[in-house]
């Protein structure tokens, strides 16, 4: 999903489509937005923007969901609202991939972990064993301690 800026023009509602007031509140309701339905978009801060955006492309029924960097230039308070969108996206069935400079907010979501260094596939794993491998900890702690450390 890219995070570009939506239109400003219209409501969160309108911003989703075609007006299928079923389907906005749906994905709404699933991104915590609902109550802000009624708002013009280009009221909401950044970290609700992002939001949005994972609601337009939930309103398509998708059987994937592609997240490129969606914690970049988001506060902590922003980024804890996502991560709760992403778990329960995921509890819902739905597959996530997520492409995330940002390791210690990744590594709180992710079962799976493949790490490309310059188009080079450094490890795949679960979590726990990807912060142990010694190619990722020099190519992406400089060889310090594990991935919490990020």
């Amino acid at each position: 999903v890219g995070m570009a800026r939506p239109s400003t023009a219209g409501t969160l509602v309108r911003a989703l489509g075609d007006g299928h007031g079923d389907v906005a509140q749906r994905v709404l309701r699933l991104v915590q937005l609902w109550e802000r339905r009624d708002e013009e978009a280009g009221t909401l801060s950044q970290g609700e923007l992002k939001l949005l955006e994972v609601a337009r492309a939930l309103a398509t029924n998708p059987m994937l969901l592609l997240l490129d960097e969606p914690y970049a230039g988001l506060g902590p308070a922003e980024m804890a609202r996502l991560t709760r969108v992403i778990v329960d996206l995921h509890g819902a069935g739905l597959t996530l991939v997520i492409i995330e400079h940002k390791l210690r907010e990744l590594m709180k979501l992710a079962q799976r972990v493949v790490v490309l260094h310059y188009g080079e596939k450094l490890a795949d794993g679960s979590p726990a064993e990807v912060a142990r491998d010694p190619r990722v900890l020099q190519a992406y702690m400089g060889g310090r301690g594990g991935a919490a450390r990020a």
